[in-house]
């Protein structure tokens, strides 16, 4: 996914923002002044209208764990080289509607449930993917597409070892257990011409695909 299927529903995210080539890729110089990459989590519950933050720059996610820094850079994936993964899990615990958070098989932290109070139930919605922010696009101040990277910055035709992806997607049921996606996944690439994704296998441990881009191209302008 290279968009948003539902930007009106309360929202708390963990992702890795991590590039798949010899190279660091950037990532968010206007918050961390470099452009490493770097693990994050961000939490809205009112669909960004004055709640929410990264990491721990407000009153919302509670860090539990002194192990893993969030914000922190991270070591990365080489193009055709050394692939790095790191397993991510987030699951609620109706008993106190908290949403707790799972880096590398370890207990990091939770999302209280009364930041985001429309999340009691459960999720209605789970997203996978990559997002890019053009400042200038989102102004509407005309010019050619941002050069910005997404993932390693190769179009996923390019496949494992190059392409950036996510893989042994699954779902927590309400028992807490792992599960295979119940219902048709919907993919969705808002600018195809300069990031994209291509579906890869669908196994026991679930279901992946390849996604990103360069930006700026030929086909992208």
């Amino acid at each position: 996914m290279s968009g948003n299927l539902n930007s009106d529903m309360p929202m708390i995210s963990a992702s890795l923002k991590c590039g798949s080539a010899p190279t660091m890729r950037r990532v968010y110089p206007d918050l961390y002044n470099d452009d490493l990459p770097r693990i994050f989590t961000y939490w809205t519950g009112d669909r960004y209208a004055g709640s929410g933050c990264y990491n721990l720059m407000c009153l919302g996610f509670i860090q539990t764990s002194s192990e893993v820094a969030l914000g922190a850079s991270l070591s990365h994936s080489v193009y055709e080289g050394d692939q790095v993964y790191i397993d991510v899990v987030v699951l609620q615990d109706k008993d106190v509607e908290c949403w707790y958070l799972q880096i590398g098989g370890k207990l990091i932290g939770y999302w209280p449930g009364n930041i985001v109070p429309n999340l009691s139930n459960g999720a209605e919605e789970a997203q996978f993917g990559g997002e890019i922010y053009d400042q200038r696009a989102a102004m509407s101040i005309p010019g050619p597409a941002t050069t910005t990277d997404m993932g390693s910055g190769y179009f996923p035709g390019e496949g494992l070892g190059r392409a950036s992806s996510i893989s042994n997607i699954m779902l927590v049921d309400n028992e807490s257990g792992l599960v295979e996606i119940p219902h048709q996944v919907i993919t969705l690439s808002s600018k195809p011409q300069c990031y994209d994704l291509a579906m890869g296998e669908t196994t026991q441990s679930g279901f992946s695909f390849f996604f990103g881009g360069s930006g700026f191209n030929d086909q992208c302008r």
